[in-house]
């Protein structure tokens, strides 16, 4: 969501309360609720990020969820080190997409 907010007054410090990002996702609705905890509008933002910039946010998947860009591309790139996991890797067409996506979202 950083595409989105990153212009704005503050840009994308969530830790300063004026800032364009924080003030949306901290408002709230007319019931009181959060808009930030709402995950729909969350989807719906994320969504909108993502057409703005593509190359802007990875989805992180398990079993690497919780790694940074960084770890995740440095643990499939260390696979190609060993034969086997090498095999692996050119046999998983679904890693090697997700290895694209990474390194495209590094830039």
């Amino acid at each position: 969501m950083t595409t989105m907010f990153q212009h704005g007054e503050g840009g994308i410090d969530m830790d300063n309360p004026k800032s364009a990002i924080s003030r949306m996702l901290t408002a709230r609705t007319q019931d009181g609720s959060v808009i930030g905890d709402d995950p729909q509008l969350t989807r719906m933002f994320y969504s909108i990020s993502k057409a703005l910039n593509p190359r802007g946010s990875v989805e992180a998947r398990a079993p690497a969820a919780g790694m940074s860009l960084e770890q995740e591309i440095r643990e499939i790139e260390n696979m190609w080190k060993d034969p086997v996991k090498k095999r692996e890797y050119f046999d998983d067409e679904k890693l090697q997409n997700r290895y694209r996506e990474l390194v495209e979202a590094r830039g």
